[in-house]
């Protein structure tokens, strides 16, 4: 219905082949966005939205933001937050896109202005089903490989919240540390880390396989490979 948030993104599963990897095509809704906006009311408020469309939008998320906040305030359907913003209810869809997309370029942009004073910044990069998004987040203290991070403004760019450490890389750069974190939805998975290993020591793999994400078809490669021997 035209007046309601779809309460789920839709997301299309497509199996190509037998013994293929499925693979799924994501399109983030309309309350997803708005739940991102919402629960991070730290970041809009580094947009200037002054000469936005999404103005009233924006400034309507900021005054609510202790309500938002709470977990006890229901979300308002298209047509509610349309009354409140005075915005046409077929421009809220639009405008809370923009927005989010507008917070995500300034936090690429400009990684400082997301980043607490004491907290170390560091390039994160999220992996889902295949799909890839990256954000500049502050940590106070590093995560550590197989810890869980729970991100849900990620969500409407790659489509998950929940995420396990894969590795941390650091680099110095014109004497500067740079740290990477790199985040999948995969949990860890210690024997088939184990068997990747020693096909890669064996050269069985290529350093590609090695270094890419175990997919469906190098897992059995993997498997089969270890069983005949």
């Amino acid at each position: 219905h035209a007046d309601q948030i779809t309460p789920y993104s839709s997301i299309k599963l497509l199996t190509m082949r037998k013994k293929e990897e499925i693979k799924y095509e994501y399109v983030p809704s309309t309350k997803e966005y708005l739940v991102a906006l919402s629960q991070f009311p730290s970041y809009i408020k580094i947009i200037d939205a002054g000469q936005k469309p999404y103005q009233p939008l924006h400034a309507w998320l900021i005054e609510n933001e202790k309500k938002l906040l709470s977990g006890n305030f229901r979300l308002p359907t298209i047509g509610e937050l349309s009354k409140q913003t005075n915005i046409p209810s077929a421009k809220i869809p639009k405008y809370l896109k923009s927005l989010y997309h507008d917070v995500h370029e300034s936090n690429l942009s400009e990684p400082h202005k997301f980043i607490s004073d004491g907290q170390k910044n560091c390039h994160c990069s999220f992996e889902y089903v295949r799909r890839l998004a990256s954000f500049n987040l502050g940590f106070d203290i590093l995560p550590r490989e197989g810890e869980i991070l729970n991100f849900y403004f990620i969500k409407p760019l790659c489509g998950g919240t929940h995420f396990y450490v894969k590795n941390i890389y650091h680099e110095i750069e014109n004497g500067e540390q740079i740290t990477s974190i790199s985040f999948t939805a995969r949990a860890p998975n210690a024997y088939l880390n184990l068997l990747k290993e020693k096909a890669y020591l064996n050269h069985w793999i290529s350093i590609n396989e090695y270094y890419d994400e175990t997919d469906f078809g190098l897992q059995e490669k993997l498997v089969k490979m270890y069983r005949e021997l």
